[in-house]
């Protein structure tokens, strides 16, 4: 039950959090990494719409399951919310100028994920109950990947399939 609650909050993870750090490009040496923030927030809906795509494609999502994954897709847009005011707040500053700066820009965006986590979290446990034996691993083995390690189904520079820090396969 543990590793099924950690997989549908990787889920959300994925498709809401991870897809737009993954749809900025660059990697290691990809320009200012304040801009990072920036990035993020550009486009967040189309990036979004992207990502529920992909993994109603990759889950193959049936008729049966449409009315479910339609409700999870459209909670999914509904918890960007904090993630908007967070970029909406962050919009007009400038580019953090020491460390202090960047750690509270970097508070700011984690409180606005763990916020869209928490609104996300009944959706995805419904959601993922309704998928079958089959289309749960084809989400685990999506979502053991993780943001940052090329997440929903990516390969991002560095990705060599090993698990490494918080994400450990098994």
């Amino acid at each position: 039950m543990k590793r099924a609650l950690l997989t549908t909050l990787a889920l959300v993870g994925g498709l809401a959090v991870a897809v737009p750090a993954l749809a900025q490009g660059g990697g290691p040496g990809g320009g200012d990494r304040g801009s990072r923030f920036t990035r993020m927030c550009e486009n967040h809906e189309a990036r979004l719409a992207g990502a529920l795509a992909f993994a109603e494609k990759k889950l193959k999502i049936t008729d049966a399951q449409k009315a479910a994954w339609t409700k999870f897709a459209d909670q999914a847009r509904a918890s960007g919310k904090p993630m908007e005011a967070a970029c909406a707040s962050l919009k007009d500053k400038p580019q953090p100028a020491n460390a202090i700066e960047r750690l509270e820009r970097m508070d700011t965006m984690m409180t606005a994920r763990q916020a869209q986590m928490h609104q996300m979290l009944p959706a995805i446990k419904e959601m993922y109950a309704q998928l079958t034996p089959e289309q749960q691993k084809v989400a685990d083995e999506m979502l053991n990947r993780g943001p940052g390690r090329g997440g929903m189904g990516g390969h991002r520079h560095g990705d060599h399939g090993h698990g490494g820090p918080g994400g450990q396969r098994g």
